[in-house]
């Protein structure tokens, strides 16, 4: 099992960021999208160095306003929301397999079902902070990362996610504050630990944990057990923008009542 080991961050103090710091700040993307070339996170593994790194930002005591990503989430695909409805419906709320088969086709789900507030990204995910910095985090491939302050500007991001709106899956991040930065980490060989997660503590209770998997992000809401945290279909629907297209658009009629 990975070890867990809590980074000793520094409390935030920080003022609100001018337009004029912040374009002194972020990284320069002429054509008005992210570049990976163009991004100038550092690149980082184990935990003496990235813990270093994350305790330079100052990131204890610092709010949320919302969380971006412009990456199409891979969790989140029509095959997957329906299978895991479906295992929603017959475990949790006991419905019958031919109800719950019907209550989790994408052209008709079941808004009392849940699903996991997670999603697999393949490019940096974003928290924006109500000083209107911004922590940048990706993954090389594990377990090596990039992150990096302030250098992805948010404008970039705002209505260009792909399938899944990070702001909705992770809706209950926004307005909370970090009271804790933490490392997981595996063991490899005898060397030095690598990092395999960074994992924000929230005033809330929850934390929000973003994984390395080979070239992939994890993103992971879990509650103060560290049960992952769900979201109902109907908390959610608008934030599953390509799923719900589809469904809008290739069903017959209108949307069908959920299977009592």
């Amino acid at each position: 099992m990975p070890s867990k080991i809590e980074a000793q961050v520094n409390v935030n103090t920080s003022p609100a960021l001018s337009d004029e710091e912040l374009a002194n700040l972020n990284d320069s993307f002429p054509d008005g999208k992210f570049d990976w070339c163009r991004w100038s996170a550092e690149s980082v593994e184990g935990v003496s160095a990235i813990r270093a790194l994350l305790d330079s930002f100052y990131l204890v005591g610092k709010r949320i306003a919302n969380v971006w990503t412009e990456s199409y989430d891979f969790f989140n695909t029509k095959e997957e929301i329906e299978e895991a409805v479906f295992s929603d419906l017959v475990d949790r709320l006991g419905l019958t397999e031919d109800a719950a088969r019907a209550g989790s086709s994408i052209y008709a789900l079941d808004e009392r079902a849940e699903i996991p507030r997670r999603m697999e990204i393949d490019k940096p995910f974003v928290i924006e902070f109500d000083t209107r910095e911004t922590f940048e985090m990706d993954v090389e491939i594990t377990p090596t990362y990039r992150i990096s302050m302030n250098k992805i500007p948010v404008r970039l991001l705002k209505g260009k996610y792909d399938n899944v709106d990070p702001g909705v899956m992770f809706s209950p991040v926004e307005g909370r504050t970090i009271t804790a930065v933490e490392l997981k980490t595996m063991p490899e060989g005898g060397q030095e630990d690598s990092v395999r997660a960074v994992v924000f503590r929230l005033d809330n209770g929850m934390s929000l944990e973003l994984e390395g998997f080979f070239d992939y992000l994890y993103v992971g809401l879990f509650d103060c057990n560290g049960k992952p945290c769900t979201g109902s279909i109907a908390a959610l629907r608008d934030g599953l923008r390509e799923i719900m297209g589809r469904a809008s658009c290739e069903g017959q009629g209108e949307r069908v009542a959920p299977v009592r």
